[in-house]
């Protein structure tokens, strides 16, 4: 069975609940606000599939993790000040005593480009992202730092054929290659003499 298109909102505690469930592929499902998007029960649940699903725990957008603390929400009760939040101590899919069997497909992810000029735009993937500090205003705003980024091309390989990585990486790398026989015809030249052709 196939689940599909579907938008769950202020499911509490609980948006897709299944107990002894099997053959079951969810698709692109939005579940805005529960503390567990998906619960899974039963020694016979098995063969699940979760595919392209988002799950926003927090609808207000400012509650996690800016205005509560974690013991509120995962400590231990009696814990922290506010019990009565543990409603988000959750999960996206949380299992107990099934049989097995569970595939969640990520999310794609935005697509980022780096561009160095018009023939050089590439596909990246941002592998390290840091931000030093290194002046300060009186009231501790920074006022200078320095970021370190790294970042690693995508080619054909790492990505499917659907994506506009995938063409992007293509064309990025015809033109490199359009390059490099531009550079080995202007080596010959040089070396040869620029009367000589090339057949």
């Amino acid at each position: 069975m196939i689940v599909e298109g579907l938008i769950f909102r202020n499911c509490w505690p609980t948006a897709m609940a299944l107990l002894d469930s099997s053959d079951i592929e969810f698709r692109d499902i939005a579940i805005e606000g529960a503390a567990f998007a998906f619960q899974a029960r039963g020694t016979s649940t098995a063969r699940l599939r979760v595919d392209h699903c988002t799950w926003t725990q927090d609808t207000t957008g400012k509650l996690l993790w800016s205005e509560l603390n974690w013991a509120d929400v995962h400590g231990n009760w009696g814990e922290g000040e506010g019990d009565g939040w543990r409603c988000f101590d959750g999960s996206f899919f949380n299992a107990n005593e099934i049989a097995g069997a569970v595939e969640i497909v990520p999310m794609q992810a935005p697509l980022t480009v780096f561009v160095w000029s018009r023939s050089r735009i590439v596909p990246v993937r941002v592998t390290e992202f840091s931000v030093t500090e290194d002046a300060h205003h009186p009231n501790l705003s920074p006022i200078r730092a320095k970021v370190s980024l790294g970042l690693r091309v995508l080619s054909y390989s790492d990505v499917s054929a659907d994506n506009p990585a995938w063409n992007l990486f293509l064309s990025h790398q015809v033109i490199k290659e359009g390059l490099a026989a531009i550079a080995t015809t202007s080596s010959l030249n040089a070396v040869m003499g620029s009367n000589v052709k090339i057949v």
